[in-house]
């Protein structure tokens, strides 16, 4: 069974990981109240025409059947994060074995009762309701047709009795059936990549389960109602103090990995590596498909996204269009609130992630950024996982905003004051890392060297202010002439130097040609009662790697030479490089 689960989950990713299948939420919905629609009318129906069968389930036995069944529905045992066991099936199989098909079906309420005590939204009640009133149903009549009816409903069963593996087998396919076909309309593909171990967990839930109805009915057959009442008392304690140690685990393994992700996150200094090594903390918490890092921004939605993260098929417009769109998400922000939002018992039901998790970044009074993740899956996120979840965000908040100042200070380290361009520190390193990637790729990379002309007289005759609105001026004007891929640096004084990476010599001395000819257009208003125009131009030198050097050193001299025999041209500096 486990093989071939496993095989089937590997066939249904690679239908719907090739586009074939999509996830269907709204017909999830459907489906989910058909099916509970049907089994409530189903079970009112079956309540009136059978009153007195279900009059005689009113016995301490069957209440304690639906009680244990709803204790062991409140403690799984847990298995992994965001994944545990129930053994619930016992008491199914217990009452089945004790009163019979009516037992069974009778059982079914205790998942209504279950639902009320959890909240859970009406369609879900039905649907656990119904999907459990199907399978002991089409159980039951497995069971029978395997006894060719010579089974009454009053007789024990044995483990070597036929009827007690039929119902379990049946009761199992249908009940499986109906939940993974939920999960199937629900859920997009990679989802399925667990489909082999959910099954096998399944079998082991059943497989525990039928041995503990047996030991439990066998208590009671040999000692009377006085033990079988004990034993249950017992196996609702062990349960619960299992349940506890797994939890106990579970936290544990959760703050190790806490404290490993703080580690890691607190090390890393940019905004990308932060991101990366937060999503990557938080999948190793729990198992997401997006994950988005966003600053503070002045639109509606509060951030502007900035880095994403998702796994192979996840539509990632798509998935920022809902996060970013959720109304409870602006309400929370403005409450300095994380949000919690699961499709399932939240408004609105439509969206493309089942589970989003929105962690607003506050440092102090200042929101620095938003961290969030979702998955495609709407099962519940347990409390304890949230908890972590907050107490990692305080880690991503600090590590963030100490990563923004490092980054300003970096670029303010690399940058002109005065105009914002890179200064030379910087030209020379993007210009080395330009040439090594060039060299890796082997591509083309381009410098143009610019020296203004007739600048002195600027200064000399308008005063130093002047010459600085005009060089902020000019460093407009040779952004604006470039691509955004292209590095603009202003190495000192008048010089001004471009990085054309990909570019060929002849469309990088287009490009110079077009600055040129920008430049000596331009009229420069700087708070002279006339704007200066033609009094500023400008020489250009172009080279080029690898034809005219490989290393920083080399590709500068040659770019100069060039724009000093455009100055010897145009009569600024009438002798030669080396006089100079």
């Amino acid at each position: 069974m486990l093989s071939f689960a496993i095989a089937s989950g590997e066939l249904l990713d690679g239908f719907l990981e090739s586009g074939v299948i999509r996830a269907m939420p709204g017909s999830a919905r459907i489906y989910s109240w058909a099916v509970g629609l049907v089994g409530g009318a189903v079970l009112g129906l079956r309540v009136i025409l059978e009153a007195r069968k279900f009059l005689e389930l009113a016995t301490m036995p069957f209440l304690v059947f639906v009680s244990m069944f709803v204790i062991l529905e409140f403690n799984h045992l847990p298995v992994r994060a965001g994944l545990s066991v129930s053994l619930s099936f016992s008491s199914i199989l217990a009452a089945y074995m004790t009163y019979g098909e009516t037992g069974a079906v009778g059982m079914s309420l205790g998942l209504t009762i279950v639902g009320l005590l959890k909240k859970k939204s009406l369609r879900v009640i039905l649907f656990n309701t119904s999907s459990v009133l199907f399978s002991a149903m089409v159980a039951s009549w497995a069971a029978r047709l395997v006894q060719n009816g010579s089974q009454t409903s009053a007789e024990p069963f044995t483990l070597l009795s036929p009827a007690l593996p039929t119902f379990v087998v049946a009761f199992m396919t249908v009940n499986a059936s109906l939940v993974l076909l939920y999960g199937f309309l629900n859920s997009p593909s990679h989802k399925f990549s667990d489909f082999g171990y959910n099954i096998f967990l399944y079998a082991v839930h059943m497989i525990v389960g039928t041995g503990l109805a047996l030991f439990m009915l066998a208590m009671r057959n040999s000692w009377g109602d006085s033990s079988f009442y004990l034993s249950c008392l017992t196996i609702a304690a062990m349960v619960g103090l299992g349940t506890m140690a797994g939890k106990y685990a579970l936290n544990r393994e959760g703050l190790v990995n806490l404290y490993r992700a703080a580690s890691s996150i607190n090390e890393a200094l940019t905004l990308k590596e932060v991101f990366e090594r937060a999503y990557s903390s938080a999948n190793a918490i729990l198992d997401i498909d997006f994950a988005w890092l966003g600053l503070p921004s002045d639109d509606e939605n509060l951030i502007t996204v900035e880095y994403t993260w998702a796994k192979p098929g996840i539509d990632v417009s798509r998935g920022v269009c809902q996060v970013l769109g959720l109304p409870q998400r602006q309400r929370a922000f403005s409450k300095k609130l994380r949000l919690y939002w699961n499709r399932e018992k939240d408004k609105p039901r439509d969206g493309y992630f089942g589970t989003v998790l929105a962690m607003p970044l506050w440092c102090g009074n200042e929101l620095v950024a938003e961290f969030g993740v979702a998955r495609m899956s709407t099962q519940e996120v347990q409390r304890d996982t949230l908890q972590i979840f907050a107490v990692l965000s305080s880690h991503v908040a600090l590590a963030v905003h100490n990563a923004i100042k490092f980054e300003k200070a970096t670029m303010l380290a690399a940058t002109d004051s005065l105009t914002g361009l890179y200064n030379r520190r910087a030209f020379q390193n993007l210009l080395a890392e330009a040439l090594d990637k060039a060299r890796k790729e082997k591509t083309q990379v381009s410098l143009i060297y610019i020296d203004l002309d007739y600048f002195r007289q600027v200064n000399n005759k308008y005063g130093h202010q002047a010459g600085d609105e005009v060089l902020q001026e000019i460093s407009r004007i040779i952004r604006a002439s470039c691509r955004e891929s292209d590095l603009v640096s202003r190495p000192g004084g008048d010089e001004f130097t471009v990085i054309l990476p990909g570019v060929s010599k002849q469309d990088a001395r287009s490009i110079a040609l077009r600055i040129k000819e920008n430049l000596q257009k331009a009229r420069f208003d700087v708070g002279l009662p006339e704007p200066l125009e033609s009094l500023i131009g400008a020489s250009v030198g172009v080279a080029t790697f690898p034809e005219d050097g490989s290393d920083v050193a080399t590709l500068v001299r040659h770019a100069d030479m060039d724009m000093y025999a455009g100055k010897m041209l145009s009569g600024e500096f009438p002798v030669k490089p080396e006089e100079r």
